[in-house]
Formats: structure tokens, sequence, C-alpha cells
């Protein structure tokens, strides 16, 4: 066998053998396919939403949205002494939200927005809170 026919084999031999070993160390037990994957991380059912109940409140909360599970924010340290400042605080997530998920920057660096002011309506309209 010629060098590179040998590169080859170990290029392509390496990762199905990493495939093996990790399946035999799992005793076989891990899902095979990609469907089998996606069925295996399905979302549960969707979180509900949280408002709090009194003020002052303090706690950790985060934006995600009710059909998507994979658009939402990272957790928020939130001290809201009032229902307005909770309103304000809820507002800001928004806002970071929309700056986050709502630009899209092109391979030549102009930022454009992803969504119309119609679909961003849309969208934060399906925004919910949840709270650790």
């Amino acid at each position: 066998m010629a060098y590179e026919e040998w590169l080859l084999l170990f290029i392509v031999g390496l990762p199905i053998l990493y495939y093996v070993l990790r399946r035999i160390a799992a005793g076989g037990q891990g899902p095979t396919t990609r469907a089998e994957r996606k069925t295996k991380i399905a979302p549960g059912p969707p979180p509900t939403p949280f408002t709090p109940t009194g003020f002052p409140f303090d706690g950790e909360v985060r934006l995600i949205h009710s059909d998507y599970g994979r658009l939402r924010t990272g957790w928020w340290k939130v001290t809201a002494e009032s229902s307005e400042a909770w309103q304000e605080k809820v507002q800001q997530m928004h806002e970071a939200f929309q700056s986050h998920f709502g630009n899209y920057v092109t391979q030549d660096g102009q930022t454009v927005p992803r969504w119309s002011d119609r679909t961003w309506e849309r969208v934060r309209r399906r925004l919910l809170v949840e709270k650790r």
C-alpha cells in the first residue's frame, strides 16, 4: 500500500473507530440514526409563562420562544421593586432578544434585519418569561 492509501484509510477509519468505541462504551444503547437522535432530544411541553405574584421580586429569568425552544436568552438576574419595574426588565430582555436573533451579519460585515416589524411583533408575542 502506498503512503496516500494508508493516510486515506487512517482519515476515513478513525472517525468510524471512534463511533464504534463510543457505542460499545454506551452499551450499544445510543441513538443510531438522525431521526432517533432527534426523537431522543425532543422537547417536552412548552414552559409555563412566569409573572411574579408579589414584589419586590429577586430571581433569575429568561425569555424562550413558545414554539422554538432554541430561541432563548441566557439567564438574567432580575430585581424588580414593582410591576412597572418588572415590565421594564421584560422590555429590556425583548430588546436584547431582538438584537441577538433579529439581526443578520453578512459576509462583508453589514448588519441587516432578519425580521420585518410585522414578523418581530409575531415573534415577540410568542416569547415567554421562564423562571429558573
